[in-house]
């Protein structure tokens, strides 16, 4: 496992996601994630605030195509988002208002043709989980992808054997968790 995918599909044209009633395939969101990585700046961990969870796995994937992490704060609030920026004077921010001209906005676009699915080191810092600096400053615990793709999968087994289904597929989820929250992002956007 020295460079898992980014995305487990066989066919890329099963939905991901769905928006107004819409499907969006795994082709649309790799064609979204290339798009996205191409506007990103050339380095600096993203701070990524999206509430819309498949923004939030664009943004996540634009971020890996490029080498950077992902900071996953434990709130939004003017005081933690200060702190961040002490901490990571190098991050710049993606919202669901700066995101909302490209991430499955609207289909104004066929899905660029996708010759391949990207692989992402396995020691890549995929997202960077920060505590809620209660006591002090917050801590980043670092995830590496390979480790975070691992436990997903263990965790896609087990729920495939919980619903006594083969596997996930066809399954829809449905998340109350954020997506900057670890149980949130493994269980919802990487499980996806």
């Amino acid at each position: 496992m020295d460079h898992p995918a980014l995305l487990c599909a066989t066919d890329l044209d099963a939905p991901l996601a769905w928006r107004d009633a819409r499907a969006l395939t795994r082709r649309t969101y790799l064609a979204d994630v290339h798009a996205l990585a191409a506007r990103l700046p050339a380095s600096g961990p993203m701070l990524n605030l999206s509430a819309d969870r498949y923004r939030f796995a664009v943004g996540l994937g634009a971020a890996l195509l490029r080498g950077h992490s992902n900071l996953m704060p434990p709130n939004q609030t003017p005081d933690t988002l200060a702190r961040l920026a002490a901490l990571f004077p190098q991050a710049y921010r993606l919202d669901d208002e700066s995101a909302s001209a490209a991430p499955g906005a609207a289909p104004l676009r066929p899905p660029a043709p996708i010759a391949s699915i990207p692989r992402i080191p396995a020691d890549a810092i995929a997202a960077q989980v920060l505590t809620s600096g209660s006591t002090g400053t917050p801590v980043a615990h670092a995830k590496h992808w390979g480790l975070l793709v691992a436990n997903v999968q263990a965790g896609a087994r087990r729920l495939a054997q919980a619903l006594q289904r083969p596997s996930l597929a066809g399954v829809t989820l449905v998340a109350t968790v954020p997506a900057q929250h670890m149980y949130g992002f493994e269980s919802s956007v990487l499980l996806a």
